[in-house]
């Protein structure tokens, strides 16, 4: 259960952190590229791309955290066993 929070949180934070860039680039893009629907269609697609590859990073990530946080709380000597 708490690798699924782990996941899930970095899932979320990576997914917040993508959407605010993404707005960001929007409005900076919007204003010298986008001449017509066609290049709003094109430009959504790849923002929901890019989000859902975020959002997938932030899984992975929070999933790293998870291993390495439970690897050291097993090990003997560590900082636990004074």
């Amino acid at each position: 259960m708490k690798r699924l929070i782990f996941m899930l949180s970095g899932s979320a934070v990576f997914g917040i952190v993508a959407y605010f860039f993404l707005i960001f680039f929007a409005n900076w893009y919007g204003e010298r590229y986008i001449h017509s629907d066609e290049d709003i269609s094109i430009i959504y697609l790849v923002f929901l791309f890019v989000l859902c590859v975020s959002v997938v990073i932030g899984g992975i990530g929070g999933n790293i955290v998870y291993k390495n946080l439970t690897s050291r709380s097993s090990r003997p000597g560590g900082p636990s066993d004074f």
